[in-house]
């Protein structure tokens, strides 16, 4: 399987969710990405 470098930009997006999700205080657009990404259930895993 291919290393794909261009993914890295998607893995950095999801780290930072991650902490993001941890504080209380989220603006309307973090919460609606939160919650795709609950759905989802992504990880950086699954991108490389």
């Amino acid at each position: 399987m291919k290393q794909r470098k261009r993914l890295t930009n998607v893995e950095w997006v999801i780290e930072r969710f991650k902490l993001i999700r941890k504080f209380k205080d989220h603006t309307p657009r973090q919460q609606v990405i939160i919650q795709l990404l609950d759905k989802t259930e992504l990880s950086p895993l699954e991108f490389k």
